[in-house]
């Protein structure tokens, strides 16, 4: 199938059928290959997109990335994970663009300090020789500051940018 054509079909599905689907059917649906199949078409093929694709293909991305999580069987830190991944790829190939969610820095930056605790917090549990369940949601942001870090010279002066450069310590 070519990435046209999985566009196509990703955009014709109808999220209230999609929603009242059998789980267990949903469940056994190739997600992990649609998932890569769409990544790595869109980062291919987005230098060729037109402005009006490429702004469907994004939108159509927000959807797909939403459903890895119910249907799919995705935890939230893979599916955050799989669109951080694809976020910095494509802004990295065709240059950020703050009109269209998916290619913009600031987004992914706001996104990743989105109720992090502040990097001395982090610090600590980190540190901690009995770890609790916070270790696991601090090492999941490190994983995504990891692509935050390949666009960060794309990211504008902020406070945000500050408390990120603080976080690139840990």
């Amino acid at each position: 199938m070519t990435f046209d054509e999985l566009t196509d079909r990703l955009a014709a599905v109808d999220p209230a059928r999609l929603a009242k689907a059998n789980p267990i059917d949903l469940l056994e649906a190739p997600w992990a290959l649609i998932d890569e199949d769409f990544r790595g078409g869109f980062i291919k093929h987005c230098r060729e997109l037109t402005d009006d694709r490429l702004r469907h293909c994004a939108e159509i991305a927000e959807t797909f990335f939403s459903w890895l999580m119910p249907y799919g069987g995705y935890s939230r830190q893979s599916a955050t994970a799989n669109r951080f991944h694809l976020s910095a790829t494509l802004i990295l190939a065709i240059g950020p663009r703050t009109d269209i969610a998916l290619l913009d820095p600031m987004r992914l930056l706001h996104e990743l300090l989105h109720d992090s605790p502040p990097v001395e917090t982090a610090r600590e549990l980190l540190a901690s020789p009995s770890p609790g369940p916070e270790v696991g949601a601090i090492v999941g942001r490190l994983s995504l500051l990891r692509q935050v870090r390949r666009i960060d010279h794309l990211l504008p002066p902020s406070a945000e940018k500050e408390r990120y450069e603080q976080w690139k310590t840990l």
